[in-house]
């Protein structure tokens, strides 16, 4: 049986409806479909904030949505959806991703540097230890055994604040699950600041912005000097950076980019790119919903059909099914 690596987009709907979009691209005929998806009676007291800024998260055939204060799981086959247990500290703009069976969580929170651990079996949360920088607006990934905290800006530290907040832009924190020990990668070449990242087999992909351009990366661990494909600093290969609408990257603009590995061979990308509040842009670059593939083994990216109107900050994660 053929198995086909699609791409599922969740966008959470406004307070009251019983029904959100999901929205299904398959990677091998590049074509959008999009169904209805019917929370859980539990889960319709929510509010829209709950799933404003949810993190996807993949195992096996299901989606985790991990929300703020509630969790959705969702079988990517039949579109069944059922509440799971939520986080054991409410989060927001932070980092998750599955490493073996078990999801991981970290940032987003004042309270607390916790790393949690989801066991799906259980349906249960447990913390496993503490990150060593408390970030916010971060991005998550699995790779190789590892769950990697990338970019955001660093939420405790009163002095030199606004050089703390540069640094973990660029900066990723690794934690290495088998022996709950935590490791720093170099931070990111050129200072740029990670805005989507995502794991494939034994490898980390970073989306980069540097306030006028967009760069993409890939970290090898333990690896030294030249890449095969591109640039290497120490563990850092530079590859084609992302194809950008004219205008939609510059001083005062936001990237936003959620990204997912398809199976091996592919890394899908969701960016969004909006005015920051209170600077006045020459021209209109905005634009949401654009989604752009990157084969690894061409080292190229091409450009998908864009979501449908309305799904704005999309989760996005790639199920083979």
């Amino acid at each position: 049986m053929a198995h086909h690596h699609n791409l599922r987009e969740v966008l959470t709907s406004r307070r009251g409806r019983r029904r959100n979009p999901l929205l299904q691209f398959d990677a091998s005929a590049p074509v959008l479909e999009v169904a209805a998806l019917t929370l859980p009676p539990t889960l319709l007291h929510c509010g829209s904030y709950v799933f404003a800024h949810a993190r996807a998260v993949v195992l096996g055939r299901e989606v985790f949505l991990v929300g703020r204060g509630a969790m959705l799981r969702v079988d990517a086959l039949t579109g069944a959806a059922r509440a799971c247990a939520p986080t054991l500290f409410p989060r927001k703009k932070f980092a998750a991703a599955a490493v073996g069976d078990r999801i991981y969580v970290a940032g987003g929170s004042a309270r607390t540097a916790a790393v949690e651990e989801y066991d799906p079996e259980a349906d249960a949360w447990r913390v496993v230890g503490e990150a060593p920088r408390r970030r916010y607006g971060c991005a998550g990934a699995g790779a190789g055994g590892v769950f990697y905290v990338a970019g955001g800006v660093a939420m405790s530290g009163e002095g030199a604040r606004a050089l703390e907040a540069h640094v973990c832009a660029g900066s990723v924190d690794a934690l290495h699950v088998a022996s709950g020990s935590w490791a720093r990668p170099r931070v990111l070449p050129g200072g740029g600041c990670v805005v989507g990242a995502c794991g494939i087999g034994d490898h980390l992909y970073v989306v980069a912005s540097h306030a006028v351009e967009l760069s993409f990366w890939r970290w090898c661990s333990g690896a030294t000097g030249r890449g095969g494909d591109g640039r290497g600093w120490g563990g850092w290969v530079a590859l084609e950076a992302p194809p950008m609408p004219r205008g939609s990257v510059g001083l005062g603009m936001a990237v936003r980019v959620a990204m997912a590995g398809l199976g091996s061979n592919r890394v899908a990308a969701v960016v969004s790119a909006a005015a920051v509040r209170g600077h006045n842009v020459a021209g209109d670059g905005a634009l949401e919903g654009m989604v752009l593939v990157y084969d690894i083994a061409g080292g190229k990216w091409s450009r998908a059909p864009d979501l449908p109107p309305g799904f704005r900050r999309a989760a996005c994660a790639g199920v083979e099914c």
